[in-house]
């Protein structure tokens, strides 16, 4: 059993047809019958609102979403959620447990945590900092005069 089917078999009651699923998502009964073996991102949603499921869970399931992404999405979100203060506080916290394992344990644990990954996601992000100046030259400046 595919985990599409795995998810749709535990979120749609066994004894709803194809035209109740359809009347619970808003959809015709051909696109529904369609929808259920070859999911649409959008039937996913309301399939899953209708019935009480996740919808997130429902989009990994049907493949439009990998547990990564949403791992990495909620990660992030609870960060920019994360007051200035609970951060210094887990900073704190992580330094003194830092301090309690020897060195050659700590590299071990950062290599564990570092992917490539996590850092090809950084591609697409604003820098904190570079060396591009942020005013004109006086050459730059006759020029555009």
């Amino acid at each position: 059993m595919s985990t599409w089917s795995a998810w749709l078999a535990a979120t749609v009651p066994s004894a709803a047809s194809v035209r109740a699923v359809a009347a619970a998502t808003g959809t015709d009964n051909k696109s529904a019958g369609r929808w259920l073996e070859h999911p649409r991102a959008e039937f996913v949603v309301s399939l899953a609102r209708a019935y009480g499921a996740d919808p997130v869970a429902g989009l990994v399931a049907a493949g439009f979403l990998d547990v990564r992404e949403v791992e990495r999405h909620a990660r992030l979100a609870a960060l920019r959620e994360t007051t200035d203060l609970e951060l210094a506080e887990e900073l704190v916290r992580r330094a003194s447990a830092a301090a309690q394992v020897p060195p050659d344990q700590l590299a071990a644990r950062r290599a564990a945590r570092t992917t490539t990954d996590d850092l090809q996601d950084l591609d697409g992000m604003p820098d904190a900092a570079d060396d591009a100046p942020d005013w004109e030259t006086e050459d730059e400046e006759r020029e555009r005069d």
